[in-house]
């Protein structure tokens, strides 16, 4: 983090999946911090985890630098990650301590100019991110400005709706699983605040507000052409 303030936004985000595997298997951290949480995917310990998660680093370093990787990796990435997502979210459910209503929310938000933003419990139920007043983010007209999302992926057999609306939109995109958002900027768009709404809709019958279930609000300033 010191080398790289820009890069590393958290402590945690310093740690790369080498690190951290390292981290949780180490025997004593691993059978005082994780092996209750983990016990539905690595019963037999700290050594069986790091024999599963070790076959993560090859593929995660691959994609990381955009190369390819085999079918059968990608159904290893698959398969191990949901391991420790359903293991964590078993452990939450039979502790009594997770989130009273289980619906899909984001994770992560990053975008064109390098912003990378992730799920703050203190920031619920609405996340904000204001970068208009900030000149190395400014639009103008034919700039294309491009988010993204990560939503809980534990969610995502179960499907989900993404909403991306504005004021300023003539039409919503709106569609099964929409995570990456593409808007060419136009002279419409011109003004000191460009605020663009995100809400993620379950299948479900009832939400958590009422009419979606997560939403985040991120906003750019657009500067009349030259």
């Amino acid at each position: 983090m010191t080398d790289q303030p820009e890069r590393y936004k958290r402590p945690v985000d310093a740690a790369l999946l080498d690190n951290l595997i390292t981290i949780i298997c180490k025997p004593d951290t691993y059978k005082r911090c994780f092996a209750t949480a983990l016990k539905d995917s690595f019963p037999q310990g700290a050594e069986e985890a790091r024999n599963f998660l070790d076959r993560l680093v090859t593929p995660r370093n691959h994609l990381a630098h955009a190369n390819p990787i085999s079918i059968r990796q990608a159904e290893q990435v698959i398969c191990y990650s949901n391991d420790v997502v359903y293991a964590l979210r078993n452990f939450y459910t039979m502790r009594g301590i997770a989130d009273a209503y289980n619906v899909p929310s984001i994770l992560r938000m990053w975008d064109s100019f390098g912003h990378i933003e992730h799920a703050q419990a203190e920031q619920a139920p609405m996340h904000k991110f204001d970068y208009s007043d900030d000149p190395s983010c400014y639009l103008r007209p034919g700039d294309t400005l491009t988010i993204e999302i990560e939503v809980d992926p534990s969610f995502w057999d179960e499907g989900f709706t993404v909403k991306w609306s504005s004021v300023l939109f003539a039409d919503e995109q709106r569609g099964d699983r929409l995570v990456k958002f593409v808007l060419p900027i136009e002279n419409r768009h011109v003004g000191r605040e460009l605020p663009i709404d995100i809400k993620i809709i379950s299948y479900q019958d009832w939400h958590r507000d009422q009419f979606w279930d997560d939403f985040w609000r991120v906003s750019y300033c657009v500067l009349p052409p030259i």
